[in-house]
Parts: C-alpha cells; structure tokens; sequence
C-alpha cells in the first residue's frame, strides 16, 4: 500500500459518515448504490514496489446484504445494457469478478471491490495491454481474502443455467417490467438462442409474495390469460421503447418469466408478417417458460 496515502473510511463504524463519499468519491451515484444497501466504503491506493510510477486505486463498498453487493456488481458489470455490449469479461475468481481495460470488479460475501490501473505515462493501448499483468493476480487475491459466500442467491444461480450469455445476469432492486413497486428480480440474458430472449425471476420466499408481485404486473399492463393455461401473456408499453410481449408463470413463491431482449423489435411491413412473427414468438416463450418451470427451485 501506498504509505504517503490514507486510507478513508466511510459508513457505520467508520470515522466519516456515509454522506461523505457522496461528496468525495461517487459524484452523483450515491443513491444507486444506496439503493442496493451500502453501508460502507473503504479506499486504498497501492504502488508499484520498483519505484514505477505505477499504481492502483481500490474502493472496497460494504451493503447489508450478500444478495444486494451482487446486485450492484451486476450493475457495475452491465449497467442496465445488453450483455452483448458489455466492454467487460468475466475474470475467475472466489465469487464473480469481471475484467475490462484499466479496471476490475469483484464480487463476495457483502462486499465489492472495484479497483482501477493508474499509470499517466502510459497510452491507452498500453494501459490495456499491460494493466490485466497487475489487476488479474491482485484482484484474485483480494477475493481470496474476502468474507463471505462466493455464490449468489438461489434465483442467480437459478439462472446460470446452459446458454446464459458471459456475465448475463442482472438484478434489480425495482422496476421490475417498467412497474414501480415491484421490488427485487434478476434477469438472464440468452442472446444465442433460437430467439434471443430473457429469462425472469422473482423469488418472494412465499406464495402470497409472488400472487402479489403477478396482480401487480397485471394491473400495471395489458394482460391475459392464455386459453387452458397457467400462464399470462402481458404487453408491456413504455414512452420512448418498443412494446415487448412477456410470458409469466407463477409457481408457488417464485415468479418466472419469459420475454424478448431489450430493443428487440423486427421491421415487418404486413400485418400478416406481425401475427406470424408473433405466433412464433408465442410458441418459443410458451416452451422455453415450461422448460424452465420444470427446473429444481428448493435448492439451498
């Protein structure tokens, strides 16, 4: 560690309040991740033991929960975009940890350590070519020396089924469907599939959860029961976004469903070309729905 630099600490137990990362460090993301319960922040800087000008920024974010410090690091990853977009890799690691240029993410237990390469005499190109020598082994390090689980919650792992794009996970905290209220989901993202689809979840731990979370969805969209099923076809509307049509099934305490990925929307220039391109989707989310619905739930 760098010994002409203080280590800062923010939160409970720390000696500055939470509020001053907020000022200091975040510039204007403090409430994102507020909302997935910070309580925490550690900064730390390390150099290069040779004397190069060489160096590391590290901020470590404690939350209050596991399930939440991965949320944020699925934010961290995607940022609400496609997996297909993502200017970052997965990275092994104890827990998940992501790779881009000049930079890591990690993920265990309540904590996310984001660190940063630093080298002002180097070219971007040089930055990306020789920063992973560095960030790679000291990341893997700090996540071997981290507390906690190193797998997420049980609807995260539910979703890291076969065909799942790199690091296509993303939980949110709301929101769910461009419905407020909605309270926590995580989404999978299969852009190589048959039809590139996302696959969601929502785990209430309890029946009346989930029947609460379906009445909520239905009451904030155009929905309908498919004729003989258990399953709902809701047609979701947003100023400034494609509709999107989504399957959803409940099953017992847990929400599942099926839809198309974000900005998918084919030019068809008949009606005919739409209601046939709508039956074909139909089908798809219908049998890939039950595909997942028969997948173990009561795991622990």
């Amino acid at each position: 560690m760098d010994p002409g630099s203080d280590i800062r600490r923010y939160g409970v137990g720390a000696p500055s309040p939470l509020s001053g990362v907020c000022v200091e460090l975040f510039n204007g993301e403090c409430e994102l991740y507020k909302s997935y319960g910070l309580e925490g922040v550690k900064t730390v800087r390390y150099v290069a033991a040779d004397g190069s000008p060489t160096s590391v920024s590290v901020v470590v974010s404690s939350f209050r929960r596991s399930s939440g410090a991965f949320g944020f690091f699925t934010q961290r990853v995607l940022g609400g975009d496609l997996p297909s977009r993502a200017t970052v890799k997965p990275l092994e690691a104890e827990g998940r940890a992501a790779s881009g240029v000049g930079m890591t993410v990690a993920w265990r237990g309540k904590q996310v350590v984001e660190s940063t390469y630093v080298n002002e005499n180097e070219t971007p190109q040089e930055i990306e070519e020789r920063s992973p020598q560095v960030l790679h082994p000291l990341t893997q390090l700090f996540s071997q020396t981290l507390v906690g689980p190193t797998e997420p919650e049980r609807e995260v792992r539910f979703l890291e089924m076969d065909g799942l794009d790199p690091l296509g996970v993303f939980v949110m905290t709301d929101g769910l469907l461009h419905a407020t209220g909605t309270g926590p989901a995580s989404l999978g993202y299969f852009s190589q599939a048959e039809h590139p689809h996302r696959v969601l979840i929502a785990d209430r731990r309890d029946p009346e959860g989930s029947r609460d979370l379906l009445l909520l969805l239905r009451r904030a969209h155009s929905a309908a029961t498919l004729k003989g099923r258990d399953i709902i076809r809701l047609r979701t509307t947003q100023p400034g976004a494609f509709p999107e049509t989504w399957y959803l099934r409940r099953q017992d305490d847990v929400l599942l469903g099926v839809g198309p990925l974000a900005d998918e929307n084919p030019e068809l220039s008949t009606p005919e070309e739409r209601k046939r391109a709508d039956g074909e989707w139909e089908r798809f989310a219908v049998r890939r729905l039950m595909e997942v619905s028969t997948r173990e739930l009561k795991f622990e």
